[in-house]
Parts: structure tokens; sequence; C-alpha cells
């Protein structure tokens, strides 16, 4: 059966959810999926959090708004659905955050402030989400996702650098499922984009995301291979 979706959002968009570039799209989220879970294993297991401080209250906030706030389009709900359970998901990563980041920050300010420190950050993160969207014109929170996938892609380079000492939490496979899942993410909404935003004119800055986020992100499993394959005890994810 072929499906196809008109969104209430835009005028004119159209796509089929069977189409490849859909299908390879649905296969990042797999991929994301599976980071997540290494990410709460890992975490659990290591008493520690797994992806950057900044990074998980920009990815919470993001969830939340996709899953429950933004109008997500009524003929697919598996959108919304899994939104809600990234949210999910995203919690149980703010739980081991709050539970264990504390003893690995090495700003004596950021540690002694700790809890203030991460409500300011995701009131932030939230203002940051809420504002961009509206301003320009981003109601799906697409761009927006790009964009702190983007940051959290650079952050993780500097997390390795500052964990080299204690690298609990360094995980490749969470190196590589977020690499691999974004990259299929970004070919879906490379073709995706441009229906759901007809009356953009340039798509320069989302490809200029999607290559900066897989650069940092190959960057940064290299440089964490390196890193772990001279301290094979370490490699535990």
């Amino acid at each position: 059966m072929h499906f196809t979706l008109v969104f209430r959002l835009q005028q004119g968009g159209s796509f089929s959810i069977v189409s490849p570039y859909f299908l390879v799209g649905l296969v990042g989220l797999v991929l994301w999926a599976i980071c997540y879970g290494i990410v709460l294993y890992q975490g659990f297991k290591q008493k520690t959090y797994g992806i950057p401080f900044v990074a998980i209250c920009l990815n919470v906030s993001w969830e939340f708004l996709a899953g429950f706030v933004w109008d997500r389009p009524v003929e697919i709900p598996i959108l919304a659905w899994l939104d809600r359970l990234g949210f999910c998901m995203d919690c149980v990563i703010v739980y081991l955050l709050l539970r264990n980041g504390r003893e690995q920050q090495t700003i004596p300010e950021i540690k002694r402030w700790w809890y203030p420190t991460f409500g300011v950050t995701l009131a932030m993160a939230f203002g940051f989400h809420l504002t961009f969207t509206r301003t320009y014109y981003d109601p799906l929170g697409n761009i927006d996702a790009f964009m702190i996938n983007l940051l959290m892609s650079v952050l993780f380079v500097f997390m390795l650098f500052n964990r080299k000492q204690d690298p609990r939490g360094l995980s490749l496979g969470v190196a590589w499922t977020k690499m691999l899942g974004t990259a299929c993410t970004s070919v879906m909404c490379f073709y995706w984009l441009p229906i759901i935003h007809p009356q953009m004119k340039s798509f320069a800055f989302t490809n200029y995301l999607y290559v900066g986020i897989f650069f940092f992100d190959a960057l940064y499993t290299y440089l964490l291979w390196d890193f772990l394959r001279t301290k094979p005890a370490l490699t535990t994810a």
C-alpha cells in the first residue's frame, strides 16, 4: 500500500512514508535508539553520564517540545510517539547526569553550584528552542535539531580531552551509532526539508550542518578509537 502524507503546516508539501529516503531516516532513528541504550547501560554500570552536559539539556527540552508541544502531523502519529520515547530515555540520562555528574566536573564553580547550573542551562535550552523555531519558522524543530546535533558533536570532542584521566562514559558504540544514525537522518532531511519548507529558497545552512556534524562525528570516533586502543581495559561498550 502506498501512503502519502500532506503536511498541515505547509502548502503543497507531501511525501510517501515508504520512500527510500524516509526509510533511511527510520534506520537512523533506530541507530539513535541504540546509541541512547548504550549511554544508559554504560551510565548505570560506570556511574557516569555519556553525553555532554549542555547537549543533555538541549536534547531533553527538544524531545519534550517535539513530543508534547509542537504540532506534529496527525497522519503519522508515530513521529510524536518516537519523540516521547526519546524524551523518556532523555529523562533517565538527566537522572544519571544529576546523580553522577557533579564529581566529574573540573570547574570548581560549576561543581559548587551544580543543581542551579543545571536548572539555568535547562531553562535557557527551552528558551532557545521556542524562540528559534518561532522566529525562523521551524515548526517541527528539524533545523533546530541539527543545530544542537552539531553542538553535541563538537562537545563530544571536548569531553574526550576532558576525560582522559577519568574515561568513564566514553564509548565507541555511542560514537559509531551517533555518527551513522545522524548520517541517515541527514539523508532523509536533505530530501524532506525542501518538501515541508517550500517557502525556503536555499538549504545551504542545513547542508552545512549535515557536513559539519559528520566531520566532527568522524573526528571524535577516530580520536576516541586512538585513545582507547592504547587502554583496552576501558573499552567497555
